[in-house]
Formats: structure tokens, sequence, C-alpha cells
């Protein structure tokens, strides 16, 4: 109960009869077992994940989360990470965005879209109003680096934007910034 699972999808898990759980059920099943950190790590890799590390950017979508986005059917929600990665989406956001679920899984990143993606994931009416959200994305990925900054993955997608994007300015103390 306390990990929001079935009792007969736990029984299924037990004993090896149910599917391969997600990494948002295996991060379920250790906060409600209390697990410490070393058996958490355990858990994880018994099911196949890598596990969450302290430092690093959260990609697990809670139970929680993903049922109150089941509920939201009336708007566009997207659940994304500290640095843009879009971990979870309903329906009417794939409607509004397109099927997210074909980009690769390393690529689903609003972020990276919008500077080097095909799809350049961006809605504005104006010059204006596209530089203004530009400025936003990159305070994001600020903000992220301030909390995260041995984040091996967005230490990665900073320096590949600052590579490939023209509207990335020159590497200042380690910091993408716009203007």
């Amino acid at each position: 109960m306390l990990a929001g699972l079935s009792v007969d999808y736990v029984v299924r898990l037990e004993q090896g009869r149910g599917p391969r759980p997600s990494s948002q059920v295996v991060a379920a099943l250790a906060q409600a077992l209390r697990l410490d950190d070393d058996d958490r790590d355990l858990v994880f890799r018994l099911a196949g994940y890598e596990p969450p590390h302290n430092g690093r950017i959260q990609m697990v979508v809670r139970r929680s989360v993903l049922r109150l986005l089941d509920r939201m059917s009336d708007l566009p929600v997207l659940v994304l990470s500290a640095k843009g990665d879009v971990l979870a989406w309903n329906p009417l956001a794939a409607a509004l965005q397109g099927d997210m679920s074909a980009w690769p899984r390393h690529r689903r990143n609003l972020i990276w879209q919008r500077f080097l993606g095909s799809s350049r994931c961006q809605v504005a009416l104006n010059a204006g109003e596209d530089d203004a959200a530009a400025r936003a994305s990159v305070g994001t990925l600020r903000a992220a680096q301030a909390r995260y900054p041995r984040d091996p993955d967005l230490v990665r997608m900073i320096e590949e934007l600052r590579r490939g994007s023209s509207r990335a300015p020159p590497k200042r103390r380690h910091l993408i910034s716009c203007g």
C-alpha cells in the first residue's frame, strides 16, 4: 500500500511472474521498504536499472505523480527533470508537442530540442518572445548546474549545446549564458 502497488502485483514480482518493473516501481518499493542506500542500489541493479545517485538529477517519476498525470485529462501536462528531460506526459501534451516516445530517450529533452533538435520545441509569437523563452531555458540549465554541478549527463548536455548551437555563447565560468 505504501508503494501504491496492488498486493497481487507485488506477489507476481516476488514470484518472478510479472513483467519487469519500471524504475518508478522499483523506487516506490525501495522507499516503502525504507531501504538504506546500499540496499536500494542493489534492488535497482537487480531490476536492471542504474540506481539514483546523490548529486545527480532525479530521473524517476513517483507513482503518485503518474496517477495525477492520468487524472489531468483536460490539460496538456509534461513532467520534466531539473534539466528539461521529458519524463512523462499525458495524451494532450503528446497532441500538442508530438509523439515524444518516438524521440530517442537521450534526446527527450526540451532544451536540447529547442537549440539542437529538428523539432526545435518552441512556441513563440515573435522573435522577442522566442528570445525570452531561450533565456528561460538557459536559466533552467544554470539552476540545474548550480544544484547538480557533478551530474555527468547535465555536464555532457551543456557541452553539447555549447558546441552545436549557434545561440550558445563562448564558455564562461562553466555556465551557459545568454547575451
